[in-house]
């Protein structure tokens, strides 16, 4: 054989590994993408990556409702659409997502609010919202365009904690066993019990922890957006803990934060868009209020400020004006069913006493004439 045909047979071979190693990820990426329903079952954050999709891709589907209900996990579960709209007479619908704060909120709201918006937003705010030390990660995990990336990088500043999670965001779903990795080594844990059974029970005990804190009622794309897991009655087991323990981290307070100040923009946006915006504090639980009292108090007056500022108005939301004890929440921060009723008809009387519903409607009409 002479050199030619060596170089020509070892190009072949080179080739053909390529081949076969790209062939093997293509089965890989399918095989893993047709076996998620399955591996969900190993996946803590699914939920929440599920309601990042699921919400938005729900909105889009219907006719702008007049109210958007905005905010973290707190207003997921504290603002009833039921409530507003037997105030209010409006179409309502609940977009709080978990894990969603001040960055979130706004690229949302790009993202949804530009050809159909609604007449109002009402935003859920609490102080564990406005961290000093937060960065946008779900943001960038979940939402981020290139643009919003180099945009929080400008504001922000460049950021591993968050540069990190939007490569992965970008790149992870084009291989769904990377983007799955995680789940995939809990499955074959557990079906490889008789050979590791002490790794087989770590991954039944995820599944089962999963299963507990996600049941398939509580999962699934609910109309307006809201379902409450006291409803299906499902209730969180670690709020009986010790007065003096502390599940929820109390917050750093700084009124410089970039936190403040994209709360900031982001009630500029909505104003510039021609959507009003009314802001409500959705309280702790008097346990966590107790443990934040040298710092929550602060927050909530910063917000405040800025509102004023603003022109936005704010309903805060003391004992006194909303009577609650520990028994009303399902954990620390998230409010239990009776309460995110009373809740939500005290925010949508609010809303009525300001008419701003009435105003918004009369300048849509207007335009539309």
């Amino acid at each position: 054989m002479d050199l030619f045909d060596l170089t020509r047979s070892q190009h072949r071979r080179r080739l053909a590994v390529c081949g076969c190693t790209l062939l093997s990820l293509v089965i890989a990426d399918v095989a893993v993408r047709h076996a998620r329903p399955a591996l969900l079952a190993y996946d803590l954050g699914a939920f929440d990556n599920e309601e990042f999709e699921l919400k938005p891709a729900q909105l889009r589907q219907l006719a702008m409702p007049d109210i958007i209900l905005m905010g973290s996990s707190r207003a997921r579960y504290a603002f009833v659409p039921d409530e507003f709209e037997a105030v209010t007479g409006r179409s309502a619908y609940n977009l709080g997502v978990n894990g969603a704060q001040t960055v979130e909120w706004l690229v949302m709201a790009r993202q949804l609010f530009v050809r159909h918006r609604p007449l109002l937003v009402v935003l859920g705010v609490n102080a564990g919202e406005f961290r000093a030390d937060y960065r946008p990660r779900v943001g960038a995990r979940f939402l981020f365009t290139f643009g919003d990336a180099v945009e929080s990088f400008v504001m922000e500043g460049l950021s591993q904690d968050v540069l990190a999670p939007y490569v992965r965001h970008q790149f992870g779903p084009s291989w769904a066993a990377y983007e799955q990795r995680h789940p995939l080594k809990m499955w074959w844990q557990e079906r490889l019990g008789f050979i590791l059974p002490h790794y087989a029970e770590a991954a039944r005990k995820l599944r089962q922890r999963v299963a507990k804190l996600y049941p398939p009622e509580v999962r699934q794309a609910v109309a307006k957006g809201y379902g409450h897991p006291w409803t299906h009655g499902w209730r969180m087991d670690e709020f009986g803990r010790s007065e003096g323990t502390a599940v929820t981290r109390v917050p750093r307070f700084s009124e410089a934060a970039d936190t403040f100040a994209r709360f900031d923009q982001f009630l500029g946006w909505l104003q510039d868009h021609g959507i009003a915006v009314v802001v409500a504090y959705v309280p702790n639980s008097p346990k966590t209020e107790r443990q934040w009292a040298a710092i929550e108090p602060r927050m909530a007056l910063t917000i405040d400020f800025l509102c004023r500022a603003r022109g936005v108005p704010f309903l805060p939301c003391d004992v006194d004006d909303l009577p609650r004890e520990n028994a009303d929440y399902m954990d620390e921060v998230h409010v239990g069913w009776p309460l995110a009723r009373r809740l939500s008809q005290r925010v949508a009387r609010y809303v009525e006493t300001l008419g701003v519903l009435k105003r918004r409607a009369s300048r849509a009409a207007a335009v539309l004439r």
